[in-house]
């Protein structure tokens, strides 16, 4: 029953709310309006790394990564970890910059389950590229389960692709 609103940080490979190599759990806790910003910036809520992350009924709204050389994640980067996300609503996140792989979220090298959550007018601008609107998994098992997907968008001035969810090198389920 936490709040975290209009948090910046500028430092590379931040969470703009929180960052963490530890086991995270978040249940009922709004993110609003936290941004990262700086050249290498990621996860404009949450940066993890090497661990699992819970996700429960929390709402991620208005969030940013901005960045020349942002690699994505408006709300979430986790980084050689698991990652569990129920009944959770994104909106209207944005992540900015050259390379953009995983507006919301993006995950490497880890196992992701999505259940009965809601991603909507979450966009993606690449001054390259932009790929997957959503979610960008670049390997690990992916699991999406009664969750909707409306409105998202990719932009990218040489390549724009899938803007719900891209996976590389990992299984959907």
């Amino acid at each position: 029953n936490s709040r975290f609103k209009n948090n910046t940080a500028s430092g590379n490979f931040s969470g703009g709310a929180i960052y963490t190599n530890g086991i995270l759990n978040v249940t009922n806790t709004e993110f609003i309006n936290n941004t990262v910003t700086n050249v290498n910036s990621q996860g404009g809520a949450i940066r993890t790394y090497d661990n699992i992350t819970y996700i429960t009924n929390c709402s991620f709204d208005s969030n940013k990564v901005l960045g020349n050389n942002s690699t994505g994640a408006s709300v979430l980067y986790c980084d050689a970890g698991d990652l569990i996300i129920n009944g959770t609503v994104f909106n209207n996140n944005l992540a900015k910059g050259k390379y953009v792989t995983g507006g919301v979220i993006r995950i490497i090298g880890g196992a992701m389950v999505i259940d009965n959550c809601t991603f909507t007018k979450n966009k993606i601008t690449g001054t390259d590229y932009g790929i997957g609107g959503v979610i960008g998994s670049l390997s690990g098992g992916v699991s999406i389960l009664n969750s909707k997907f409306n409105s998202n968008i990719v932009n990218g001035t040489n390549t724009a692709v899938a803007a719900a969810i891209y996976i590389e090198t990992a299984v959907l389920e």
